[in-house]
Protein backbone atom coordinates (compact mmCIF):
# COMPACT_ATOMS: atom_id res chain seq x y z
CA UNK A 1 0.00 0.00 0.00
CA UNK A 2 1.27 3.51 -0.41
CA UNK A 3 1.55 6.40 1.67
CA UNK A 4 -1.28 8.18 -0.23
CA UNK A 5 -3.65 5.19 -0.28
CA UNK A 6 -2.69 5.09 3.67
CA UNK A 7 -4.20 8.43 4.57
CA UNK A 8 -6.81 8.56 2.42
CA UNK A 9 -7.87 5.00 3.99
CA UNK A 10 -6.97 5.47 7.64
CA UNK A 11 -6.43 8.43 10.10
CA UNK A 12 -4.46 9.34 13.11
CA UNK A 13 -4.67 7.75 16.20
CA UNK A 14 -6.17 4.82 14.88
CA UNK A 15 -5.62 0.96 16.52
CA UNK A 16 -2.82 -1.27 14.93
CA UNK A 17 -0.72 -3.82 16.16
CA UNK A 18 2.55 -3.50 15.53
CA UNK A 19 4.86 -6.50 14.31
CA UNK A 20 8.74 -5.60 14.79
CA UNK A 21 10.19 -9.03 13.02
CA UNK A 22 7.83 -9.90 10.09
CA UNK A 23 7.03 -13.95 10.52
CA UNK A 24 7.41 -13.74 14.49
CA UNK A 25 4.67 -13.97 16.24
CA UNK A 26 5.34 -10.98 19.28
CA UNK A 27 3.92 -7.57 18.69
CA UNK A 28 2.42 -4.27 20.46
CA UNK A 29 -0.76 -2.93 20.34
CA UNK A 30 -0.42 1.06 19.64
CA UNK A 31 -2.10 3.28 17.78
CA UNK A 32 -0.61 5.50 14.43
CA UNK A 33 0.64 8.77 15.44
CA UNK A 34 1.22 10.61 11.69
CA UNK A 35 0.25 10.47 8.51
CA UNK A 36 2.19 8.16 6.25
CA UNK A 37 4.78 9.28 3.69
CA UNK A 38 7.48 7.78 1.66
CA UNK A 39 11.05 7.22 1.99
CA UNK A 40 11.27 5.54 -1.16
CA UNK A 41 9.41 4.46 -4.18
CA UNK A 42 7.71 1.22 -2.49
CA UNK A 43 8.30 1.90 1.21
CA UNK A 44 5.41 3.57 3.03
CA UNK A 45 5.90 4.21 6.42
CA UNK A 46 4.35 6.05 9.57
CA UNK A 47 4.95 6.90 12.80
CA UNK A 48 3.47 4.74 15.92
CA UNK A 49 3.34 5.14 19.36
CA UNK A 50 5.44 1.85 20.55
CA UNK A 51 8.25 3.40 18.73
CA UNK A 52 10.36 6.92 18.73
CA UNK A 53 11.25 5.96 14.86
CA UNK A 54 9.16 5.01 11.68
CA UNK A 55 7.58 2.40 10.81
CA UNK A 56 6.87 0.05 7.60
CA UNK A 57 3.42 -0.10 6.57
CA UNK A 58 3.99 -3.88 6.11
CA UNK A 59 5.06 -4.54 9.91
CA UNK A 60 1.16 -2.90 10.93
CA UNK A 61 -1.98 -4.62 11.15
CA UNK A 62 -4.94 -2.67 10.86
CA UNK A 63 -9.22 -3.12 10.58
CA UNK A 64 -10.87 -5.83 10.63
CA UNK A 65 -7.37 -8.20 10.75
CA UNK A 66 -6.50 -6.58 13.96
CA UNK A 67 -9.20 -8.84 15.55
CA UNK A 68 -7.13 -11.81 16.89
CA UNK A 69 -4.48 -9.29 18.20
CA UNK A 70 -6.97 -7.34 20.58
CA UNK A 71 -8.25 -10.72 21.63
CA UNK A 72 -5.52 -12.42 22.77
CA UNK A 73 -4.16 -9.48 24.36
CA UNK A 74 -0.89 -10.21 24.06
CA UNK A 75 1.22 -6.87 23.96
CA UNK A 76 4.61 -8.51 24.17
CA UNK A 77 8.11 -7.73 22.42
Amino acid sequence: MTAEQWNKRYQVGMDVAYIPIIGEESYVLTKTKSSAWELAPGQAVVMIEATAYCVSLDNLVTDDDLNPYQESNDESL
